[in-house]
């Protein structure tokens, strides 16, 4: 077991007991997140683009406007960046 789970926090369900210590140990564990405000375009590969950040990201939240969709997002960096990546590729074949 020690192997699965090196450092345990130990929780009670039933007491608000070392939530403290769980909310430590889970941002020392995962990966930092990053926020982001992304434009894109109204378009078939666009929304694609914007399917595959609802599943990768934490949070997205999308304002439509007439020509264009601005992504607030909060995500991992490498998710982030991977976005601007696939943003650019769709700018250039515009």
């Amino acid at each position: 077991m020690a192997d699965l789970a090196p450092n345990p926090v130990v929780l009670s369900a039933r007491h608000d007991d070392d939530l403290d210590g769980l909310e430590s140990e889970l941002l020392d564990t995962l990966p930092p997140l990053e926020r982001a405000e992304l434009t894109l375009p109204l378009s078939d590969e666009a929304m694609s683009l914007l399917s595959w950040l609802h599943d990768q990201a934490v949070e997205v939240d999308v304002t439509y406007e007439s020509d264009r969709a601005v992504v607030d997002l909060r995500a991992r960096p490498a998710t982030v960046e991977q976005a601007r990546s696939r943003i650019e590729e769709l700018q250039a074949t515009a």
